[in-house]
């Protein structure tokens, strides 16, 4: 990158900031800088110091700054603040960690590093970075984690896992874990060489795309069939972090453009009818190999996330057995409204406790009423052993909140309870799941 930084070792300003640099321990103000020439600023001094810390107004501001610091320095990596909205939101919270962790670990393992956050970002307390190093636990490919929380506390037999991260891995734990397919990043197949917001390629984990719509429909028909054989038990589709619920029945001429076209030419609505068309036939295929499809639904993008937006995909693929995590959650009474008519939706209370106490009451209360009992499931939602015990800790605190209830006002007996603990914690789970 020396052609960038040469231009300014000849200018009488720049030397002069260089020499402010070297005498000054305190504050050195630049004025006079445009928006388009702070980067390149940013990038010729800092050769002065190996670490350098940017600090931008806000959030929009730091990443627009990181995007262009990277184009200069590879080694620029970027530290997200804390969304006050979204931050307890699985995927969304845990990306957020995931990046400042990185962060971090870069910190102590490099020696140059450029770090650009926002003053939002610089709000939390962390402890020295000396410290954090100190407790730094290495796990390699043949540690042992002990799991006995999950196995002797939770009681668990098996756990559906989803490793996005290697989609359809049992996490080199078969003995407990059990996977389930995540098929979003199988939505890119529109371009080469993209990357969901967690930065996995579809290409890297699954090899060359097809070039045709046939072939990259059998393609993923080819990929679930391996995958069920290699011991998955359901199939799923987070697509509502990236957009709409809302998947219409589109031909197969719309949704086969964006092979056609050049990849600059290549329009949102043409994406759209990709996405909406493969999604379409993932349900069928799903129906086919005698796999749930598991759709998260309710917190995501927000827009369209709903559970309603799917009413007609469901109510079209009849023998396609649909678990809808979450319960729509915050619009749970979507779910109310369309359970009883269609014996192939399942509702799954994964996470719900967590997010709301009070909507997980009110879900268990109707769809009891409403004789859903032998439909209902939960989930942990979690990444560690502590999280889950603690999830678990907080769905039987409602649920025997809402049975004491129930039987309190009469409407159950204690061994119609204890029926449906049996049916929500272990039956429920063993029917959708075989």
């Amino acid at each position: 990158m020396l052609s960038f930084t040469q231009p300014l070792k000849g200018m009488a300003e720049f030397e002069e900031i260089e020499k402010s640099l070297e005498k000054n321990q305190g504050i050195v103000q630049i004025t006079g800088c445009l928006e388009s020439q702070k980067a390149h600023l940013i990038h010729g001094l800092s050769g002065k110091t190996p670490m350098r810390l940017v600090i931008a107004g806000d959030e929009r501001q730091a990443k627009e700054i990181f995007e262009d610091l990277r184009f200069y320095d590879k080694n620029t990596m970027f530290y997200p603040a804390k969304d006050l909205l979204f931050f307890q939101a699985d995927i969304q919270g845990n990306l957020l960690i995931r990046q400042r962790m990185c962060v971090i670990k870069a910190l102590l393992e490099q020696k140059e590093l450029t770090v650009v956050t926002s003053i939002d970002g610089c709000m939390d307390y962390l402890m020295p970075l000396e410290e954090i190093g100190k407790k730094v636990l290495h796990f390699y490919s043949d540690s042992v984690i002990n799991m006995d929380v999950l196995k002797n506390k939770c009681k668990y037999q098996k756990v559906i896992v989803d490793t996005y991260w290697n989609p359809g891995s049992d996490n080199g734990r078969p003995e407990l874990f059990t996977p389930a397919f995540r098929l979003d990043l199988f939505f890119l197949g529109y371009k080469k060489g993209l990357r969901n917001h967690d930065g996995v390629s579809l290409e890297e984990n699954f090899g060359e795309l097809p070039d045709n719509l046939q072939d990259y429909v059998e393609w993923v028909r080819k990929w679930i069939i391996q995958k069920k054989s290699e011991g998955c038990v359901a199939l799923k589709i987070a697509m509502a972090y990236e957009r709409s619920l809302h998947f219409e029945k589109v031909t197969r001429e719309q949704a086969e453009r964006v092979f056609r076209l050049k990849e600059s030419d290549i329009t949102q609505e043409d994406i759209r009818c990709f996405q909406d068309y493969l999604f379409w036939k993932i349900c069928e295929i799903a129906a086919e190999v005698s796999l749930p499809l598991q759709c998260h639904t309710g917190m995501g993008q927000v827009i369209d996330t709903n559970i309603l937006q799917l009413n007609n995909v469901i109510k079209n693929n009849p023998e396609t057995k649909f678990v809808l995590l979450h319960c729509g959650f915050p619009w749970v009474d979507d779910l109310f409204s369309i359970v009883d008519g269609y014996p192939n939706l399942y509702p799954d209370l994964t996470w719900l406790p967590i997010l709301s106490y009070t909507a997980s009451k009110r879900v268990m209360h109707q769809l009891i009423e409403m004789s859903q009992i032998d439909k209902i499931c939960w989930g942990c939602d979690t990444w560690t052993v502590e999280e889950s015990y603690g999830s678990l800790l907080a769905f039987r605190f409602s649920l025997c909140s809402v049975l004491r209830e129930k039987i309190e006002d009469g409407y159950l007996s204690v061994n119609n309870a204890k029926d449906i603990i049996d049916k929500i914690l272990f039956d429920n789970a063993g029917k959708i799941y075989v």
